[in-house]
């Protein structure tokens, strides 16, 4: 429509998720109340700190990386990085699952 200032008015749909939405999940410590980061989003962070890790740390041939399940779930489905980032760095790396542990946390050993 038309503005009373003679100024055409248009309003604009998003189509598409914010990068928020795409990289945050609703907190299910606190029932929805918070956001914590997604299980896409942390099994990307801990590749890249295992790869920090094993680059710093360059004679060690076997790393236990632990996390939450529904983590693990998403390294699995992306697979080909883990193998790549085995291959290149010669080391031997553990997915140990623990459904205790926060979504956010990583342990690396």
């Amino acid at each position: 429509g038309i503005s009373k200032f003679g100024l055409v008015e248009m309003t604009r749909e998003r189509i598409h998720k914010t990068a928020q939405t795409l990289s945050y999940q609703d907190c299910p410590y606190c029932q929805g109340k918070g956001k914590v980061k997604s299980a896409l989003t942390m099994s990307i962070y801990a590749v890249k700190e295992l790869k920090r890790y094993l680059l710093k740390n360059k004679s060690v041939r076997q790393v236990n990386l632990t996390l939450n399940p529904v983590v693990i779930d998403e390294i699995i489905k992306g697979k080909e990085a883990l193998k790549n980032l085995e291959h290149r760095l010669k080391a031997k790396i553990n997915l140990i699952s623990n459904p205790a542990a926060h979504i956010e946390d990583i342990k690396i050993s």
